[in-house]
């Protein structure tokens, strides 16, 4: 499609339903009765390169905790059953990051974040797992592989059944206000 060959990354409808998550993630954090702060780090290059979207600031009993949250928005997970979790990319163009033929795991393996929240906009639904709870899965029950190519990178990820990972491995689930 189109939006997958855009120049600008930022303009396309991926780009924009990603936003919109971290959006519908970041007010569904802060109405939790523990949080007591969320920031939302997901422009700060340092907590891109650890693929970090929030650390929030929780009060457990009197102590204060703190946890991280990456955000994941499934523009296809309603029409597939499946959430896709990246195991590796290679990239095939240069860009600011990274030159032409380098490969990088994905983020189930370089993301610092405690927990996973996948956005959902066709189900208006917002998923939550521990990060060692999905690697736990992905290690025990070795989900179908998926290769695909935006015209930037080939990533090759697992195709994680919903409904299996959220029997599975303990995931919550919300149902939430989706734009219009």
């Amino acid at each position: 499609e189109d939006f997958l060959m855009s120049q600008n990354y930022e303009d396309t409808r991926t780009y924009q339903i990603g936003k919109t998550g971290e959006q519908i993630v970041l007010e569904l954090l802060r109405s939790f009765k523990k949080v007591v702060r969320v920031d939302d780090v997901s422009d700060l290059t340092q907590y891109q390169v650890q693929d970090v979207d929030f650390v929030v600031y929780m009060n457990n009993h009197g102590k204060q905790t703190i946890t991280t949250v990456e955000v994941k928005s499934e523009p296809m997970a309603a029409k597939t059953g499946n959430f896709f979790v990246e195991k590796k990319m290679r990239y095939t163009k240069d860009n600011s990051r990274y030159q032409s033929g380098v490969v990088r795991r994905g983020w189930l393996y370089t993301s610092q974040a405690k927990w996973f929240f996948w956005y959902v906009e066709d189900e208006g639904k917002v998923y939550a797992c521990l990060a060692k709870r999905l690697r736990w899965y992905i290690d025990n029950y070795f989900p179908k592989e998926r290769t695909c190519n935006d015209g930037y990178k080939i990533v090759t990820g697992y195709l994680v059944p919903i409904h299996d990972l959220c029997e599975k491995c303990n995931v919550y689930q919300w149902n939430v206000n989706t734009p219009k």
